[in-house]
């Protein structure tokens, strides 16, 4: 690789561990998708260590959460016992899978938290104190917010299809 394609790379994969990490993850998994798919070849932990500069561990916890999420697979290469990853190349594909399988289940994890909460404000039947009315005209918006974003996502699943 020269120079330049070097420069792309580290930039490339420095905005893919900013990313990660903008969305509340570790950045390392940022990182490891991102060489994995600048890479034309799958790559087995050595390489994504030394690529990265990252331990073992990192890098094996790194590549078991992004293939729990479907984003990364394990590939098997023939007389060869360590394991190889590789990414699905269709960026939208990944999205959408990543919205299935992270971002859905925050969305229903929150609207539950925010019912519950709801309930409990509710069970005071009228005697809520100013701070207490005060959390559940918050709690009413949030939820309102909360069912919107649940609606929206259906939709941008499909479109990502």
């Amino acid at each position: 690789m020269n120079e330049e394609d070097r420069q792309i790379w580290e930039k490339f994969v420095d905005l893919g561990g900013r990313s990660a990490q903008r969305l509340g993850f570790a950045r390392s998994l940022g990182q490891i998708y991102a060489v994995l798919y600048l890479n034309p070849h799958s790559m087995g932990l050595e390489n994504l260590m030394k690529s990265l500069h990252i331990s073992k561990g990192n890098a094996s916890m790194g590549v078991r959460q992004l293939a729990e999420w479907g984003l990364i697979r394990r590939i098997w290469v023939k007389g060869d016992r360590r394991d190889y990853y590789e990414v699905n190349p269709n960026f939208s594909e990944v999205l959408g899978q990543f919205l299935s399988s992270l971002i859905r289940p925050r969305i229903e994890s929150t609207g539950a938290q925010l019912n519950d909460m709801r309930l409990s404000l509710e069970k005071t039947a009228g005697k809520l104190s100013p701070e207490g009315e005060f959390m559940r005209q918050r709690i009413a918006k949030m939820e309102t917010l909360q069912r919107r974003a649940a609606k929206i996502l259906p939709v941008l699943e499909k479109i990502l299809k």
